[in-house]
């Protein structure tokens, strides 16, 4: 075997192992951003993930911004909901395709006991 072929092998047993370490794909080399950041900014969401939390049995929401490629970014219940939504329409291909402008906002919560959220609206 030639030593390309080596190589090639050992890259692609190590993207296997990598895949099964339970890292997803999007936040792969990436750090995680403080959404609090680009409050109130105008951004353009170039990808999103919806992700199953086997531990507290629900779903949570990972996006990636063009303003920050190096990083990755949680998004709480709103911002999920709204996600799933997209997935629901079958949008995520254009999300994909075309990104997402938005402009996130964040929210005080009624209960002071709880923490502030954020929200996010699209821009045309």
């Amino acid at each position: 075997m030639k030593n390309c072929e080596i190589n090639v092998a050992r890259e692609r047993l190590k993207e296997f192992h990598e895949g099964r370490d339970g890292v997803p794909d999007i936040m792969r080399n990436r750090t995680q951003g403080e959404l609090r950041d680009y409050s109130g900014k105008i951004v353009n969401m170039l990808d999103y993930e919806i992700l199953k939390s086997y531990l507290y049995n629900t779903y949570y929401s990972v996006f990636i911004l063009e303003e920050a490629p190096e990083k990755y970014f949680y998004g709480g219940k709103v911002i999920t909901h709204e996600l799933l939504d997209h997935e629901d329409a079958g949008l995520h291909v254009d999300v994909k395709k075309a990104g997402m402008k938005v402009k996130f906002t964040e929210k005080a919560h009624s209960d002071p006991n709880k923490n502030n959220y954020f929200v996010m609206d699209y821009l045309d």
